[in-house]
C-alpha cells in the first residue's frame, strides 16, 4: 500500500464529505532529482529521503506547486511546533474549505480549491486520454457487430438445444418429449460452463443430474451427444467416461443383481404391494466368438449359477422383463445366451426369476410370452392343466392356464400375446380349409379379398386401411403383426354391413357369419389391450364397475371359439392344425377373469387390470431400442448385444413408444379438414393416382367454374352407387366440419351448426372431464377397506352425470302418448283368490322390500323417517315387522324383510332392529348409493373428501331408482335367485296400506301359456289431491311412468286431468328377480333423470340427480298395471297424513291399518292443516291433545294459531281460521258440522 510522503498519519479528513474523500487522490514521487528536491524544500522536507512507494496526494502536490513555483509569503509558514493553523488566500477565502496537515517536522497549512484539484493541467491530460479510448472502443464495437451480426450463444437451455438437435436431423421427436424432462440440469452445465471459461477448477464428479442427461441423450443418439457437448463447452463427460460408467454395471448373462436391488428400492419407497408381470422372449444374435476384454466370447452362458453347454455357440438371447402392474415402469431383470435349451431348463430359468423377483419385493402374478415359446410341454411342466374333456356335441378344453407361485401359494396366470394371436387367427381365416361357426354357416376370407378388390377398382376407402399387401402376406419374408389387426376391426364389418344392406352387392349376401366373426375378435382384442379408466366400453380395463359386462362378453367369445370347426370333417378348431391363436385367446379370457378375482376382488391388490401391461409389447419395445445400437443388423453379435443391454440397464428414462413389430404396412394419411384450403387438403389425403392440381387462384379465393363433365371424363370412372354413398358421407362430413370451423352463416333454406350449440358441447365435454379429475381425487381420500365400494358408487354417478349431460328437454314427445290398451291395467277383482293350502309355496317365492333411505326432518324430527310413532306408539318399522311376523305364523312360511337404507340411516336402523332378534323373521339391510352434490355454477362436486360423517351436508343419496344396481352390489339379488325365490314386492316405509296381498302373488305366479310378468306397478283412481304424482301411460308401444317433470309445460294441464289420466302411482311395485339381474347384465336399465334443485342456507345453489324405481318399467318385457283399492295407498308424508291415521277412520290389526265399518264412505276425508303451526311433529301433538273423531268427516281445513281440546268431533266440511294475531282454542267436547270458525276464541278455565 503506497502513502502521501508529506500526509502519512499527519492528514486528517475524517470530518470531510465522503464526496471530497474521493476527490483526494495519489500520484506518484517525481523522479527527477531536481523537482524532489524543490517539492521536499517547499514541504520542509529537505533532510527527509523518499522511498519508492512513497507519493503525493493531490492536496500535497497542490503545495509543492505553490511553495515551488509561487514563493510562499512568510505570513503562510510557520514554525514546528506549532499544531494546527489554517491559512486562506484572500480571493478564495469565501469558497474554500481547510484541511489541516500535521508534522512533526512541519507544521503548516494550505488553503487548496476543489476547482484548482478537478482542473489541474495533469487531471485534464488523463480525462482526454480516457475520452479518446472510450471513442476508440465503441468504434471496435460497432465494426464487430456489422461484421457478426449473429454471432452464437454460448449459454443455452436443454430445450433450445433438442430444437436444434432437431432441426439438424440428429435426433427424432419422440426422443425430444423425453428429453425434455431434463430442463432443470441446464443451471448446472451453465454453471460448469462458466468455470471452464474462467479456468476455474471443475469438479470431476458429475452431478446426477448431468449424469443422467448424459446416459439419456447418449443412449438416443451418439452423434447428438458429441454436438450437444461441443455447445456446452464440453461440460458433458467424454464418451470414455460413459463407457466406464456402463462397465462398472455388472451386464454378464443371467439374474442382474442391480435390477433387483432397484426393485427393491422402489418397493421399500411406495405404500403398497408391488404386482407385476413377467415376460419372456428370445432374440436372435449372430453366431460367432469374438476376443473381448482379455476374452473370448460368444457361447453359451446362463450365469454363474446355471449349467449349460458352454462349448456351443450362442445363437440367441433369452430376456426377462418385469411389467409392474400398478406403476409405470418396466424393467429387464436377466438374460441368457443360449443355442438349445430343453423345456425343463425353460421352466427351470422361470422359476430362478420368480424367485429372485419375489425375494426383491414384488409379487408376479402373470407371466407372458409368444406364441414361439409357449407349448403346452412347458405349461404342463409348469403345472397348468391342460387336459382335454368331451362336451356335447363338441370337445371343450377344460383349461387351467395357471400355476403355483414356486415361492408362495398364489397362482401365477399364463397370458400370451394377443397380436400375435389375432395374426394366427387372421392366418386360420385365410387358410384353404372352410371355417363354420356354431350354426353351421361358413365364415369366408373371400369376403374380405372383395371388399379389398371393390375399394381398389372404386379408388375410394369404406373407413378402413385394408390394401393388397394385407391379402399378399404369404409373399412377405416377415408377417407384420399389426395387419392382422387391421383386418379384424369394426371398420371391416362397418364396410361388410354397408355393401350388403345398403348397396345390396350379391358378393357380400352371405357376409353376416363373417362380420360376427371379426366383431367377437375384435371385442377381445379391445379387452386385452386395455390402458386406464377414462377409456369407455370394452376398452376400459376391467373394474368393478363393468365386471359383468366384460365377464359376459368374455363368456360369449369362448363359447364362440369352441363351437368353430374348420375343414369337411368339421374338426373343433381348438384341436386342428391352426388351434395354436384360438386355444391362446381360450387361456387369456380364463386367466383374465381368475386373475382379476384374485387380485382385484379377494385380495384387493389392484382396482383394476391394464391388460396392455399383458402383452409382449413392451418387450418388443425393449428389442426396438436395442436395435439402433447394434447398427440396425438383424442378428447382432454377443458383444453388440452385451454392449447395447448395458445401456438399457442404466439408462433411466426409457418409455414408451412405438412397438417394433407392431408397425402398419403402410402410413396412409388420414383424411383431414383445413379452414383454408379444404379441397386441396381433400385430394393430398385421398390415394388415388390421379390427382387434380387446382390453380393458386382457388387458394386466393377467387371464384372458378369447373367442368365437371370433362373433369370427370379425364379423371375417373362413371359414378357409381359406392362412389355416391362414399363421397356423399365424405362431403356430409367434411361439410359439417368446416360449417363449425368457419362459422357459416346461413343463406336461404341452407342451415349451419349454431355457435351456442358448439359451445355447450365443448362446456359438456369439459364438465365430464373435470368431474372424472374431481372423483379421482375424492376417491383417493378415502380409507383402503372403503375404495372398492366408492369406485363402484362414482361409477354409477359418473354414468348418470352423463346422462344428464346429454339429455336436453322432455324425454318424450306429447304427440306420440299412446291410448291404454285394455289390458294395460287389470282390476283388482277380478284377480282370483288363492287356495289356503297354496299360499305357502306362493309366499315361498316372494321377499318383501321396504325403501327405507328417508329422514323425519320435513315433519320436524331426527333421524329415519320409520322410527316416527304413527299409532298406539308403534312406529312403521314396528307396523311392517308386525304385518310380515303375522304373514309367516299364519302360513307357517318364510318371507324375509329388506330394508334399504342410506347412509343417513343406516346407523340408526341397525340400532333399533336389534329388538326384533326374537321374533321370527330374517331381516336384512343394504345401503343404497352416496353421490356427492353438485354445484349448480360449476358442475362440480362441493365435497373435499370421503369422509361423508365429516362433510354429510356435501352427499346424499340418490333416490330409490338406485335400488336395482345396489341390491345387485350387496349380493342379495343371486342369494335369493339361488333360493328360488321369484318376486320382490317393494314399497315405502311408510305407505301403511302396502302389505303382502296374496292375490296379486298368486296372478304372478300362476301358470298360464303367456309369458310370465316381469313388473306390475300398482295403481288406484286419481283424485283431485293427485294431480301431481305419475301416472301409467304407453309410449313407443311400452307401459312407462309419466312424471309431471317430464311434461312440456304447454301441457301440464292435460297431465293434471282426472279424465285424460285417471290412474295414480302409489309405488307399490312387484318385480321378477330374475328379470332385474338380466337388465342390469344387459345395461338396459333406463331411467328419466329427476334434477332436484336446492339452496343452502349460505346461498350456494347445488343440484341432485335422482331417478325413480318405478321409472324402469319400459326396461321389463311384459309389464302390467293394478287398479288396487285406495286403501292399499296410506302414505304418511306430512302431519295431516299423520292425523288420519292416528284416527278412529282406522282400526289396527296384526301392524296393518283397517277402515272402521263405522266408516260410510270408502273414500278418506281432505285435511289440510297450516304449515306455520301444524307441519312439525311435536306442534302437532301438542295442538291435538287427542285425534278428533273423523268418522263423518269430508273435508277439513285449518289455519293460523288454532288449538283442538280433547273430545272434540268434526263432521261434513270444516274451515277453521285465525288470522295474524288472532287465536281460536276450541273447548273439548265440541262438535263441529258444516262450519268455519274465524276470528279469536278462547274459552279458559275457571
Amino acid at each position: 500500500m503506497s502513502f502521501c510522503i508529506s500526509c502519512r498519519n499527519r492528514i486528517s479528513i475524517e470530518n470531510a464529505p465522503q464526496e471530497e474523500k474521493e476527490q483526494t487522490i495519489n500520484h506518484s514521487f517525481p523522479n527527477d532529482n531536481g523537482m524532489q528536491q524543490k517539492s521536499l524544500e517547499a514541504l520542509n522536507m529537505d533532510k527527509c529521503n523518499p522511498l519508492e512507494r512513497d507519493t503525493m496526494c493531490s492536496l500535497t502536490e497542490d503545495a509543492c506547486k505553490v511553495g515551488t513555483y509561487k514563493e510562499l509569503s512568510e505570513e503562510n509558514i510557520k514554525n514546528d511546533g506549532a499544531s494546527s493553523e489554517q491559512v486562506k488566500r484572500p480571493e478564495e477565502a469565501s469558497t474554500t474549505k481547510i484541511y489541516s496537515i500535521n508534522s512533526e517536522r512541519m507544521s503548516r497549512s494550505t488553503s487548496i480549491s476543489p476547482e484548482r484539484i478537478l482542473n489541474s493541467p495533469t487531471k485534464k491530460r488523463m480525462r482526454e486520454v480516457h475520452v479518446r479510448q472510450m471513442r476508440a472502443l465503441k468504434r471496435k464495437l460497432a465494426v464487430t457487430a456489422y461484421k457478426y451480426p449473429t454471432a452464437p450463444q454460448k449459454f443455452h437451455s436443454i430445450r433450445y438445444v433438442l430444437k436444434e438437435l432437431k432441426k439438424n436431423n440428429l435426433i427424432r421427436e419422440d426422443e425430444i418429449i423425453m428429453l425434455e424432462d431434463f430442463e432443470s440440469c441446464t443451471r448446472d452445465l451453465i454453471k460448469c460452463e462458466i468455470r471452464k471459461r474462467k479456468q476455474l477448477p471443475v469438479s470431476k464428479i458429475y452431478k446426477p443430474s448431468i449424469r443422467e442427461f448424459a446416459l439419456s441423450l447418449h443412449f438416443y443418439s451418439p452423434s447428438a451427444y458429441d454436438h450437444v457437448r461441443n455447445k456446452f463447452y464440453k461440460c458433458l463427460p467424454h464418451t470414455k467416461t460413459i463407457s466406464k460408467w456402463y462397465v462398472s454395471f455388472n451386464g454378464e448373462p443371467g439374474i442382474n443383481s442391480e435390477s433387483l436391488k432397484a426393485i427393491r428400492k422402489f418397493a421399500d419407497s411406495v405404500p403398497y404391494k408391488l404386482i407385476g408381470s413377467l415376460m419372456f422372449e428370445e432374440i436372435y444374435i449372430r453366431e460367432g466368438d469374438e476376443y473381448y476384454q482379455g476374452k473370448f466370447v460368444g457361447y453359451s452362458d446362463c450365469g454363474n449359477n446355471i449349467a449349460c453347454d458352454t462349448a456351443a455357440l450362442a445363437s440367441r438371447a433369452l430376456v426377462f422383463c418385469i411389467v409392474c402392474l400398478n406403476a409405470s415402469w418396466k424393467l429387464p431383470i436377466a438374460y441368457y445366451l443360449i443355442n438349445y435349451t430343453s423345456n425343463e431348463q425353460k421352466v427351470n430359468l422361470i422359476k430362478q426369476c420368480l424367485i429372485a423377483v419375489q425375494e426383491a419385493g414384488l409379487l408376479v402374478t402373470a407371466l407372458c410370452g409368444g406364441y414361439s415359446l409357449f407349448y403346452e410341454d412347458i405349461l404342463r411342466k409348469l403345472g397348468c392343466n391342460l387336459e382335454l374333456k368331451p362336451f356335447n356335441p363338441r370337445m371343450e378344453l377344460t383349461f387351467q392356464p395357471w400355476f403355483k407361485h414356486p415361492a408362495n401359494d398364489s397362482n401365477v396366470y399364463i397370458f400370451m400375446n394377443p397380436r400375435r394371436l389375432m395374426q394366427l387367427v387372421r392366418i386360420a381365416l385365410s387358410s384353404e380349409e372352410k371355417l363354420y361357426d356354431d350354426t353351421e354357416n361358413i365364415i369366408k376370407w373371400k369376403h374380405v379379398a372383395n371388399l379389398q378388390k371393390l375399394q381398389e377398382a372404386e379408388r375410394l376407402y369404406l373407413t378402413n386401411k385394408i390394401m393388397i399387401k394385407h391379402m399378399q402376406y404369404h409373399s412377405n419374408s416377415k408377417i407384420k403383426v399389426k395387419s392382422g389387426m387391421q383386418l379384424l376391426n369394426c371398420p371391416m364389418t362397418n364396410a361388410m354391413i354397408m355393401c350388403k344392406n345398403k348397396l345390396r352387392l350379391p358378393e357380400f349376401r352371405d357376409c353376416s357369419p363373417t362380420v360376427k366373426f371379426i366383431t367377437l375378435f375384435n371385442d377381445l382384442f379391445d379387452i386385452f389391450n386395455s390402458i386406464n379408466l377414462r377409456q369407455h366400453g370394452l376398452k376400459k380395463p376391467i373394474h368393478n364397475s363393468n365386471y359383468v359386462q366384460i365377464d359376459r362378453k368374455l363368456q360369449e367369445c369362448a363359447t364362440y371359439i369352441k363351437s368353430l370347426s374348420i375343414g369337411a370333417e368339421r374338426r373343433s378348431v381348438i384341436n386342428s392344425k391352426v388351434k395354436m391363436g384360438f386355444r391362446g385367446l381360450l387361456m387369456n379370457i380364463k386367466s383374465l377373469l381368475h386373475m382379476y378375482k384374485f387380485v382385484c376382488t379377494d385380495n384387493d391388490l389392484l382396482k383394476y387390470i391394464p391388460t396392455y401391461k399383458l402383452s409382449l409389447d413392451n418387450l418388443d419395445l425393449i428389442f426396438n431400442y436395442l436395435k439402433p445400437h447394434y447398427e440396425y443388423n438383424t442378428d447382432p453379435t454377443v458383444v453388440q448385444f452385451k454392449s447395447a443391454y448395458k445401456k438399457l440397464i442404466t439408462h433411466t428414462e426409457l418409455r414408451d413408444k412405438n412397438s417394433g413389430t407392431c408397425t402398419p404396412l403402410e402410413d396412409i394419411a388420414v383424411l383431414h379438414m383445413s379452414s383454408e384450403q379444404p379441397i386441396y387438403i381433400i385430394n393430398a389425403t385421398t390415394n388415388i393416382a390421379l390427382r387434380i392440381q387446382w390453380p393458386d387462384m382457388f387458394r386466393m379465393e377467387h371464384k372458378i367454374h369447373l367442368d365437371y363433365s370433362s373433369l370427370q371424363t379425364r379423371y375417373s370412372s362413371p359414378i357409381t352407387e359406392y362412389k355416391t354413398e362414399v363421397i356423399s358421407y365424405i362431403a356430409g362430413y367434411i361439410l359439417k366440419e368446416l360449417t363449425i370451423s368457419l362459422h357459416c352463416t346461413a343463406r336461404g333454406h341452407q342451415r349451419s351448426s349454431s355457435d351456442t350449440q358448439a359451445f355447450r358441447e365443448r362446456t359438456k365435454r369439459d364438465a365430464r372431464d373435470e368431474l372424472q379429475r374431481e372423483l379421482e381425487k375424492l376417491g383417493a381420500t378415502a380409507r383402503e377397506d372403503k375404495k372398492a365400494m366408492i369406485g363402484r358408487q362414482f361409477s354409477g354417478f359418473q354414468h348418470l352425470f352423463e346422462r344428464f349431460l346429454q339429455e336436453e328437454g322432455p324425454s318424450l314427445e306429447w304427440n306420440h302418448i299412446q291410448k291404454l290398451s285394455e289390458d294395460a291395467v287389470k282390476d283388482y277383482n277380478s284377480l282370483p283368490s288363492p287356495e289356503t293350502n297354496e299360499v305357502k309355496e306362493l309366499l315361498d317365492k316372494l321377499i318383501v322390500v321396504k325403501l327405507n333411505g328417508g329422514l323425519g326432518t320435513s315433519m320436524g324430527c331426527h333421524g329415519p323417517k320409520s322410527v316416527i310413532a304413527v299409532r298406539n306408539g308403534l312406529t312403521f318399522l314396528d307396523l311392517t315387522v308386525q304385518q310380515i311376523e303375522h304373514l309367516n305364523k299364519t302360513y307357517n312360511a318364510n318371507v324375509p324383510l329388506i330394508l334399504m337404507n342410506s347412509f343417513n340411516t343406516d346407523d340408526d336402523t341397525q340400532r333399533i332392529i336389534r329388538k326384533y332378534k326374537g321374533i321370527d323373521i330374517d331381516i336384512y339391510t343394504f345401503n343404497q348409493s352416496c353421490y356427492p352434490r353438485i354445484n349448480r355454477d360449476s358442475l362440480l362436486p362441493i365435497a373435499k373428501h370421503c369422509q361423508i360423517d365429516e362433510d354429510i351436508e356435501a352427499w346424499y343419496p340418490p333416490g330409490h331408482g338406485d335400488f336395482y344396481e345396489s341390491f345387485q352390489n350387496s349380493g342379495l339379488l343371486k342369494k335369493f335367485i339361488r333360493e328360488g325365490r321369484e318376486y320382490c314386492f317393494i314399497s315405502n316405509i311408510d305407505n301403511l296400506g302396502a302389505t303382502v296381498d296374496i292375490k296379486i302373488l298368486k296372478s304372478l305366479l300362476s301358470k298360464r301359456p303367456e309369458p310370465p310378468l316381469e313388473f306390475v306397478m300398482e295403481v288406484t283412481d286419481k283424485t283431485r289431491a293427485d294431480v301431481k304424482g305419475g301416472t301409467l301411460i304407453k309410449y313407443e308401444d311400452k307401459l312407462r311412468l309419466l312424471e309431471i317433470a317430464q311434461v312440456p309445460k304447454d301441457h301440464i294441464d292435460d297431465f293434471k286431468s282426472i279424465k285424460t289420466f285417471k290412474y295414480f302411482n302409489t309405488n307399490n311395485l312387484w318385480i321378477k328377480l330374475s328379470a332385474i339381474e338380466r337388465v342390469l347384465e344387459q345395461k338396459a336399465l333406463n331411467m328419466e333423470i329427476i334434477v332436484n334443485n336446492k339452496t343452502f342456507p349460505n346461498g350456494l345453489n347445488i343440484i341432485q340427480l335422482e331417478t325413480a324405481v318405478g321409472a324402469a318399467m319400459k326396461s321389463f318385457e311384459g309389464s302390467v298395471g293394478i287398479n288396487v283399492p285406495r286403501s292399499r295407498f296410506l302414505p304418511v308424508k306430512k302431519t295431516s297424513d299423520l292425523m288420519l291415521v292416528m284416527s278412529n277412520l282406522y282400526t289396527l290389526r296384526n301392524g296393518s291399518l283397517v277402515m272402521s265399518p263405522q266408516r260410510m264412505f270408502p273414500t278418506t276425508p281432505l285435511i289440510k292443516l297450516g304449515d306455520n303451526h301444524f307441519s312439525k311433529v311435536k306442534e302437532f301433538l301438542i295442538r291435538f291433545p287427542t285425534i278428533p273423531d273423523l268418522l263423518e268427516l269430508d273435508h277439513l281445513t285449518v289455519s293460523g294459531d288454532v288449538t283442538f281440546g280433547k273430545g272434540v268431533t268434526l263432521k261434513g266440511t270444516v274451515i277453521i281460521i285465525a288470522n295474524h294475531g288472532e287465536r281460536i282454542d276450541l273447548p273439548s267436547g265440541t262438535v263441529l258440522e258444516n262450519k268455519i270458525v274465524s276470528g279469536n276464541l278462547r274459552i279458559l278455565d275457571h
